[in-house]
């Protein structure tokens, strides 16, 4: 119920979220602006604070535009981009699509019905570089940088279709047992039997899994057991068959050991 509850919660936010974009872009007409296109694969760059440039005068203060989303930490790894007709795709090529929504020009902005930057954004082309500017609180924005590239049409045929390309995230995972949570609790896994603390998975293993939906053994208290992966946010997910009973334990992996 709790989940239900929550998930109608951001439908309604990024319906209204997008409904207020539109009602602000509406009345910020400029008849001199071309619209550029977009239409194809753009490879981010790198990301930068920008505030009281020639470029960002023709457009209001990000106070008028707030963004709830936190300020990003620099440096970052922003999403690479594909524009296809009016859907936009944010992916972390080759490995996932993160995002996939409705988008539209208007006025010198990118509007897109997004719960994380709900706000226009101005944006420029010049010749292939792209720049999206993203408002914040505090009168700044953050300038996005991408380059007009092209991504191996069978790659992004699989992420469009299965939104994870599972062989490229071969390598070492070590098991997340504790981590802060963003609204200042902490997260500590409850899971009654004995798990390794990392696991090394080969492109054989994840292309092997894929035939037999998703499933990986892992050893528990010593002897193989059957788990479904799945990929959320960043971390590989093990979620136990029907010989565990009990809610799902989120047993989930990191590429990163810092973050036990």
């Amino acid at each position: 119920m709790n989940r239900f509850l929550i998930s109608a919660a951001l439908i309604l936010l990024i319906n209204s979220s997008g409904q207020s974009a539109n009602n602000i872009t509406s009345d910020l007409d400029k008849s001199d602006w071309t619209k550029p296109t977009l239409e194809g694969q753009w490879k981010f760059v790198t990301a930068s604070k920008e505030e009281n440039t020639p470029f960002l005068s023709q457009y209001p203060d990000p106070e008028i535009f707030p963004n709830e989303a936190p300020l990003p930490e620099f440096p970052y790894n922003g999403p690479d981009l594909i524009f296809a007709k009016d859907t936009m795709y944010e992916l972390n090529y080759p490995e996932s699509i993160s995002n996939r929504k409705k988008f539209s020009l208007d006025s010198g902005y990118l509007v897109s019905h997004s719960l994380a930057h709900p706000a226009p954004c101005p944006l420029e082309l010049i010749n292939d570089t792209l720049y999206i500017y993203k408002p914040y609180y505090g009168r700044e924005y953050i300038k996005e940088t991408y380059v007009k590239t092209s991504f191996d049409d069978s790659i992004v045929s699989i992420l469009k279709k299965q939104g994870v390309n599972y062989p490229e995230l071969a390598g070492t995972w070590f098991l997340i047992r504790a981590a802060s949570v963003g609204d200042g609790s902490e997260y500590l896994l409850e899971f009654p039997h004995e798990i390794p603390d990392s696991l090394v998975i080969t492109r054989e293993d994840f292309i092997t899994a894929l035939h037999n939906n998703r499933l990986y053994l892992m050893s528990t208290d010593g002897k193989k057991r059957d788990y479904v992966f799945s990929y959320e946010w960043g971390y590989l997910k093990l979620t136990p068959g029907k010989w565990y009973e009990g809610e799902d334990p989120w047993i989930h992996f990191s590429r990163n050991q810092l973050e036990n």
